[in-house]
């Protein structure tokens, strides 16, 4: 309650309230919301906590040494650079088309890679 609390009861026609009585009336309010806010039910047991899941087992790392991974793919292939040239296009269309019609398993990159592997043995042997 405030200060002018009594003055405003006491223009209102109202006997004016001690400030004895407001401080008990504040306590009593304050206790009242202290016990609506304290729950008497039983504390809820803490869940134990999880145990650490262990370190991998040896089988894992035996796994990559026999080679039992999913093959990735030349980007992320050690032995890999991506190089970027410049052929033009209608050298590009045909060597596709060739390939198409021999029907070859591979792919443009691996065509290059075959060719520029026998002139560098070309090169080599001269």
């Amino acid at each position: 309650m405030s200060k002018y609390s009594s003055l405003l009861q006491a223009k209102q026609g109202q006997s004016p309230i001690s400030e004895e009585s407001n401080v008990e009336v504040e306590q009593s309010i304050q206790a009242s919301s202290l016990e609506s806010a304290v729950t008497t039910e039983p504390a809820k047991a803490v869940p134990e906590q999880v145990a650490q899941v262990p370190p991998a087992p040896l089988v894992a790392t035996t796994a990559k040494l026999i080679n039992m991974e999913p093959p990735r793919g030349k980007k992320g292939h050690p032995d890999y650079n991506q190089v970027t040239i410049y052929l033009k296009k209608h050298t590009q269309n045909r060597a596709k088309i060739a390939m198409l019609q021999a029907q070859e398993e591979r792919d443009f990159s691996e065509l290059v890679e075959d060719l520029l592997t026998d002139w560098l043995a070309t090169k080599m042997s001269s």
